[in-house]
């Protein structure tokens, strides 16, 4: 926030006295603003001089996101790998200056709108390819039309309760929503690990397998055809004839299945 914070009054003196250079209106805002004399200008300074940013957005939030992502683009710093595996993956390795930073921009809000949604993906794409970029894209259409869906059959139901977007916040889990269903008198566990493909098939991981091994009956694949936005919807015992067998030393990862 230090380096955000003193960006904020180096733009804001600049368009005041759009003749000042950066360290002239660095000096300036030193001599006439005391409180901002912890501030850290320095690093705020290499920042607008290599890789030149601008407030963007119109609410505070906003502006805050857009620089946050300038600021990880220029720095890389080694957490930013953590990206891919989800939000409390990545929290796990921040400082709490870091946390309160993010949570200032929204960015670990419980239930985080399309645009928080959108710069957690684009940071995850700093790590990944961008056919990997296009393919999350797709994925949180699905992930979020699935999140509608449940949340139409819980209230169909009587079932008082939300299902929860799990692998917003940690990828790693082998399955996207966490819902629940009737069983008998007793409400359970729905795990629903959603897919979406432009084809006629999806992958399966080993891990999300050994997940639905677990959890039996309880595990659903949600697979969404897109741009049709039309869904399927498999039960575990289902996939199971298309599974492949470990063999010899082999093992098997991933599992490529077509959904007719």
């Amino acid at each position: 926030m230090a380096i955000y914070t003193a960006f904020i009054h180096i733009s804001e003196t600049q368009s005041e006295n759009p003749s000042l250079d950066l360290q002239a209106a660095i000096t300036l805002i030193r001599s006439t603003n005391h409180d901002a004399c912890a501030l850290d200008f320095e690093r705020a300074e290499c920042l607008m001089r290599e890789s030149p940013v601008k407030l963007q957005g119109t609410e505070p939030d906003e502006q805050l996101r857009n620089f946050l992502m300038t600021c990880i683009r220029w720095e890389q710093p080694w957490w930013l790998r953590l990206a891919p595996y989800g939000r409390e993956k990545l929290r796990s390795a921040l400082d709490q200056d870091q946390i309160q930073c993010l949570k200032n921009a929204g960015l670990f809000d419980a239930e985080p709108g399309p645009e928080v949604v959108n710069w957690w993906d684009q940071l995850a794409s700093l790590v990944r390819g961008s056919v990997d970029s296009e393919n999350m894209i797709s994925a949180r259409k699905a992930e979020r039309l699935s999140l509608e869906h449940e949340r139409r059959r819980l209230n169909a139901l009587g079932i008082d309760k939300e299902p929860i977007w799990v692998a917003l916040n940690d990828n790693t889990l082998g399955y996207d929503i966490l819902s629940y269903d009737r069983e008998q008198e007793r409400i359970v566990s729905r795990l629903v690990e959603v897919k979406s493909t432009k084809s006629d098939a999806v992958f399966v991981t080993r891990n999300e397998w050994n997940n639905a091994l677990t959890a039996g009956a309880k595990y659903i694949f949600h697979v969404w055809k897109m741009p049709e936005q039309h869904m399927d919807e498999f039960q575990s015992k289902t996939m199971s004839a298309h599974i492949p067998t470990d063999r010899g030393s082999g093992i098997w990862q991933n599992v490529q299945i077509a959904i007719l």
